[in-house]
């Protein structure tokens, strides 16, 4: 998001409620108060401060995300990281606070205690019955929920506190402004080095060579990637005829009468795939019910157990299974070959990882070498040198527009070295060296510069300095509770 952007939201942008959940922390709302319970584990130490796993679940059971049924295996284990890199934040602000000497008397939690919503009857009056109803629901204590109001209080001192430190003045107002508004669009070539993987091809001989010399990552890259190249679990070839319940349809029985109507065409000699285009309610109609091949595991139970059987009574028989039941609706399935399990060696899979690991250590050489003699070409000739972009199928993309603010493109995100590179470029000009991004390198020329009107900032200035001083005080805040995490000595005893 551009500083404009930024500015026009002001403290409902993404970065602004980012920093502001990680400094200003409502502990007991949002489940991040510490509660009465007893506990005997540690997730984490903050240069010796405990933070035990009472905070960790009840941050948890209080985290949106963490009742999200969607989420994979994956995404669990990084959420459960996240909160737990969130109460190390809050405990390292906390000490930097304390060492700082900020205090908040007990009058400051009193009136603030006071002042919540949650606590007020019809009347807008503080009812203390409410307040203790309130305790009770949280499992927390009034002693422990004063503790954590009075913690939240610091917190946002100390955010106030970190702000003042940061002073913007005019010329750099200026310099924003002109940054921001100086836009450019470029004719661009991004040379992959995904693209020369076919041009690396090892011959036997290297392939031995290879494994002799590189057998630890070899083993690493085949337990990595075990489940999803070399493990093929139980399969299943399926058709699937669904009938979903109509508004105010009666599902056991409406449901059911139209499916027997279906089975009974089918034990007239009906082709299944025939009947899926005519009746099923899935989107596989349309290529006569193919569900293609089908894991357990990626189906609802009552489908994986329908067509495999359940763990003691596994099911390997051809053919049409009984109606099973989601909240979908009513699913027909025809089972038209069973997949047996299938796993590949290490050892008979070395060649294949060798081979794959050559490409990417050699790919992004043959690459960036490309990307230095197209450079010099296009420099030499004055324009895309295009015989040598068709040698590997490449061709002039036109990109932006950009600012100078924020370079950043589509594909490959912010680019510092490209915001260097436009500051003094003119349209026409080939940018004066490639630019080296994650998995590719940019050869780039300016095809056009739109510069703003000087004028027209002397109009914006009064409203635009408090905006962007406000900016700048948020991107050091962030900046300054990072150094503050990453010098503190912190320990982590989890393994998520």
């Amino acid at each position: 998001m551009s500083l404009m952007e930024k500015i026009r939201g002001g403290t409902e942008s993404g970065a602004m409620r980012l920093v502001l959940g990680i400094i200003v922390v409502v502990f007991v709302f949002w489940g991040i108060g510490t509660g009465g319970m007893n506990t005997s584990q540690v997730v984490a130490t903050v240069d010796g401060k405990r933070i035990t796993d009472t905070k960790y679940h009840q941050a948890m059971k209080r985290n949106p995300r963490a009742h999200d049924n969607s989420l994979t295996e994956e995404q669990n284990r990084q959420l459960a990281r996240d909160v737990v890199r969130q109460l190390i934040t809050q405990e390292v602000l906390l000490q930097e606070a304390d060492r700082l000497g900020i205090e908040i008397s007990g009058e400051e939690v009193a009136r603030t205690i006071l002042g919540i919503d949650a606590f007020s009857d019809e009347d807008g009056e503080y009812s203390q019955e409410l307040y203790t109803r309130h305790l009770k629901r949280y499992g927390t204590t009034q002693a422990q929920f004063e503790v954590d109001i009075r913690n939240e209080l610091i917190l946002s001192r100390l955010r106030d506190v970190a702000m003042q430190a940061t002073t913007v003045d005019e010329d750099e107002i200026r310099e924003s402004w002109f940054a921001e508004m100086t836009s450019f669009e470029l004719d661009l070539v991004a040379v992959r080095a995904l693209s020369f993987y076919d041009d690396v091809e090892p011959g036997e001989a290297e392939i031995e060579t290879f494994i002799a010399e590189n057998r630890p990552e070899i083993r690493s890259w085949y337990d990595e990637h075990f489940e999803s190249r070399f493990h093929k679990p139980t399969r299943a070839k399926v058709r699937m005829i669904l009938l979903q319940a109509g508004e105010g349809e009666d599902d056991d029985t409406l449901l059911s009468e139209r499916m027997t109507a279906i089975r009974a065409e089918l034990d007239a000699g009906g082709d299944f795939a025939m009947l899926a285009k005519k009746y099923s309610e899935d989107l596989s109609a349309e290529n006569g019910g193919l569900l293609g091949e089908v894991r357990y595991d990626q189906l609802d139970s009552s489908l994986g157990n329908a067509i495999f059987g359940g763990p003691d009574t596994p099911n390997t028989d051809i053919g049409l299974r009984l109606p099973a039941r989601t909240s979908r609706g009513l699913h027909l399935l025809n089972v038209e070959e069973i997949l047996p399990e299938e796993t590949t060696e290490e050892q008979d899979a070395r060649a294949e990882i060798a081979v794959v690991l050559m490409k990417e250590r050699q790919a992004p050489t043959l690459a960036e070498a490309y990307a230095a003699k197209l450079h010099a070409a296009w420099n030499e000739a004055g324009v895309a040198p295009m015989e040598l972009l068709a040698e590997q199928g490449m061709r002039v993309e036109p990109a932006g527009p950009i600012t100078l603010a924020n370079p950043s493109l589509s594909q490959f995100g912010t680019i510092d070295e490209l915001r260097e590179a436009l500051e003094t470029a003119q349209a026409g000009e080939l940018l004066p060296a490639v630019i080296d991004v994650p998995g590719a390198w940019l050869v780039a020329e300016v095809a056009t510069r739109n510069e703003p009107d000087a004028a027209r900032l002397e109009t914006e200035l009064p409203s635009l300095a408090p905006q962007i001083e406000a900016m700048r005080r948020m991107e050091f805040l962030n900046s300054w509770v990072e150094d503050l995490v990453a010098q503190a000595k912190v320990k982590e005893y989890h393994s998520f």
